[in-house]
């Protein structure tokens, strides 16, 4: 009788274990696939991965473009602020040449003027001596 309970048992425990083993390897077989899926993500992934490197180095390339060109507008910067204190200076400098120019003539003109008037108080000075002198020897004569 324990071997035809022996036996009974193991056919239970077959019968019960059978639905087990078939969902077990349902679950083996679910877990594959799912495998699988999670391969190809993680292709994707790597595919993603890549795409995101390749745009970084594009942006750090872009960045390294981007500061070459702040350089130049500051190289640019400052030229333009050279340039403006040189036109500011030259601006000032043609101011105090034209007021110099303007005194200078101003000078000039006066010491012409004082010249002439020098000159004309001489030859007056002349004329008055000789028409003196004429008088003197048209009453001599």
């Amino acid at each position: 009788m324990n071997e035809e309970l022996i036996k009974a048992l193991r056919t239970v425990i077959k019968e019960e274990i059978e639905p087990i083993k078939e969902q077990i390897g349902s679950f083996e077989h679910h877990l594959d696939s799912m495998d699988r899926q999670m391969a190809g993500l993680g292709q994707r992934f790597d595919e993603v991965d890549r795409r995101m490197d390749d745009f970084g180095r594009r942006l750090d390339n872009m960045d390294r473009r981007m500061d070459a060109f702040e350089q130049r507008f500051d190289n640019i910067d400052e030229r333009m602020g050279v340039i403006e204190k040189e036109v500011k200076d030259l601006k000032t400098g043609q101011e105090q040449l034209h007021k110099s120019i303007i005194q200078h003539l101003g000078d000039y003109t006066d010491r012409i003027t004082q010249h002439v008037d020098d000159q004309n108080a001489a030859l007056n000075k002349r004329v008055f001596v000789l028409e003196t002198e004429i008088q003197r020897l048209i009453r001599q004569g």
